[in-house]
């Protein structure tokens, strides 16, 4: 998962006290969390679509996507399975 951690900065005020708020933009504070897709390298690798010319490429990224797509459809699978299976409920 990649996380993301987002704060309006209402919420942030009323969520952090003074040293809180201080701490939190400071690398390699308490709140510092290592990027689960870069390790800390800040580089994320994706594929040039464009540069895919040969026909082998072409299959490859197709069958690439194509994992891709099955691979976020059984985590949102999982998630919905977690959610339901933790108390959740539709309303």
């Amino acid at each position: 998962m990649t996380g993301n951690y987002a704060y309006s900065q209402e919420e942030f005020n009323e969520s952090f006290d003074e040293d809180e708020r201080s701490e939190y933009f400071t690398r390699g504070g308490m709140y510092d969390i290592t990027c689960l897709d870069c390790k800390g390298k800040n580089v994320v690798l994706v594929i040039d679509e464009d540069a895919c010319v040969s026909e082998e490429q072409k299959a490859i990224l197709v069958a690439y996507l194509a994992y891709e797509g099955r691979k976020a459809q059984d985590e949102a699978e999982d998630r919905r399975t977690y959610y339901y299976e933790s108390g959740g409920m539709d309303y």
